[in-house]
């Protein structure tokens, strides 16, 4: 049984660190799925870590009149082991590094301007990903624009996102689209939180869940306009021009970069941080 387990894994080229014996009925037909509460502690550290650095008390309309919390503290970190999604996201990945490649950017990307004011902030927050845990096994890479980014959500989406993946027909029906119909991304926790929502029973009540995504952002689009012509935009990335789009509203209206992505194979959840959020009168020094 144990052959065959490796067998198949060989196979399909999946990943060493994930356990697939009980499941490998399903996964004959690519239907691996697992979801693991992540017990490595240098990881939680991490994921910590990034909600930290990367929580800036910015306040913007799509908060709707919350407050902004103090913390964005970590309860729960669980690994996603999705077998479709993970050949999926490697083939698509695939053919942006060889796109990269036939226009001339080579496999090693200079990180353009759209991040040249400074580094997308989840790596600044986590410099070494590749030396956590799992994640040494297959770490992102900055150089073709792979990136771990952060995705608020509700329980529910969360959930269905983990099972299958984002669905583009259903973008922007939270909060809105400003750069059109494409799959919403934050490097700053308190931007992700703002589209979060609260578990009001089960196991995770009082929880709020945010996807950790490795997300394939390939070539860049930047764009730092107010107002920006959306259907030229999505257009760009979708006859193969540019691979995403990174709104810099951070410039322009002085609050946060988001990326956006169009193709659901340019995305895979890796993580679902279970977090609470402590009011900002609780950190504060006594």
């Amino acid at each position: 049984f144990a052959y065959a387990v490796e067998a198949y894994r060989a196979v399909r080229n999946l990943p060493r660190w994930w356990s697939m014996g009980p499941s490998l009925p399903q996964a004959v037909f690519g239907q691996h799925k697992k979801r693991r509460i992540v017990a490595e502690p240098d990881i939680v550290c991490a994921m910590q870590r990034m909600l930290d650095v990367t929580h800036i008390r910015r306040y913007t309309q799509d908060r709707k009149g919350s407050a902004i919390p103090g913390k964005l503290k970590v309860e729960q970190v669980v690994m996603l082991q999705n077998e479709a999604r993970y050949v999926s996201y490697r083939a698509r990945r695939q053919e942006v590094v060889a796109d990269l490649e036939e226009r001339g950017m080579g496999c090693k990307m200079n990180l353009g301007e759209f991040c040249r004011r400074q580094v997308i902030k989840t790596h600044r927050a986590v410099r070494h990903w590749d030396g956590l845990g799992p994640i040494s096994e297959e770490p992102v890479d900055p150089g073709v624009h792979e990136f771990y980014l952060m995705h608020g959500t509700s329980p529910a989406a969360a959930d269905s996102i983990a099972e299958t993946n984002f669905r583009l027909d259903l973008a922007g029906s939270h909060i809105g689209t400003l750069y059109g119909p494409g799959i919403y991304f934050a490097e700053c926790s308190t931007k992700a939180d703002e589209y979060a929502e609260t578990a009001q029973d089960g196991p995770h009540k009082g929880w709020r869940p945010m996807l950790v995504c490795r997300v394939m952002l390939g070539r860049v689009n930047y764009c730092d306009q107010v107002y920006p012509d959306v259907p030229v935009l999505v257009r760009q990335c979708l006859d193969g021009t540019y691979h995403s789009i990174c709104g810099d509203r951070e410039k322009c209206r002085r609050t946060f970069r988001e990326f956006v992505i169009y193709n659901v194979d340019q995305v895979l959840p890796e993580y679902i941080i279970w977090y609470s959020q402590v009011p900002m009168e609780e950190t504060a020094p006594p």
